[in-house]
């Protein structure tokens, strides 16, 4: 007849469950959403306006790259930071205060992409 486990062995059997449950689970996460500045780059021009107290930044997608108001310099996950164009001022917005990013495109997206 085989004898109960120890008191003493449940919270190592224990641990040892939760740490394989764990093990198998990991890495299933869903992924990220995309970045509200997924179509910026830094050292793109781009202009600012301040729309009912948040900012909203516009984006010319031609090439070569048109000279608008700012230039970004910095894209982190919760801020991004703005030179003008005499470079003087530096803008640091947080991602919280940018309603959008607008993209203006010169001609429809399937003419550009098939001349």
């Amino acid at each position: 007849m085989k004898k109960p486990l120890n008191k003493s062995r449940w919270p190592i059997v224990s641990i040892v469950l939760l740490g394989l449950i764990a093990l198998a689970t990991a890495g299933f996460a869903p992924p990220a959403p995309p970045s509200l500045f997924v179509d910026l780059a830094v050292g793109q021009p781009v202009t600012l306006d301040q729309t009912a107290g948040r900012w909203q930044l516009g984006v010319f997608a031609i090439d070569p790259p048109v000279a608008l108001g700012y230039t970004v310099t910095h894209i982190g996950p919760d801020a991004i930071v703005l030179d003008d164009v005499s470079g003087l001022k530096q803008i640091r917005i947080p991602s919280t205060a940018v309603s959008a990013v607008v993209v203006t495109r010169v001609q429809p997206r399937a003419q550009a992409e098939n001349p």
